[in-house]
């Protein structure tokens, strides 16, 4: 997840806003470019679990993916019910940002 922060903050234009959704690893830390940051006066929120409000979020989500800008299905992978010690070693390596199980 740390590599997405980074990616993601990294893309941020001026005046750029973007929300960090979901619940990290206690002690999990991401390094951003404050200077950087600052002067182009971009915002970074951090929504844990239950913060957002979905009748807002969900259509500023939908809108975002339909011209391109948001490719959420690039975040996920699918994993058979068999697979599942795999789907959680890659979510805690971060090479999968959301595992979905299939059974």
């Amino acid at each position: 997840m740390l590599a997405v922060v980074k990616q993601m903050t990294g893309y941020l234009g001026i005046c750029g806003h973007t929300e960090l959704f979901g619940a990290a690893k206690l002690g999990d830390e991401a390094r951003i470019d404050i200077s950087t940051r600052l002067t182009s006066e971009t915002t970074i929120s951090l929504v844990c679990e239950g913060g957002s409000v979905p009748k807002e979020s969900v259509p500023r989500l939908i809108a975002l993916h339909e011209p391109g800008r948001f490719q959420f299905t690039n975040l996920m992978k699918t994993y058979a019910f068999d697979d599942m010690n795999i789907a959680f070693g890659d979510s805690a390596d971060d090479s999968t940002f959301k595992p979905i199980i299939v059974y």
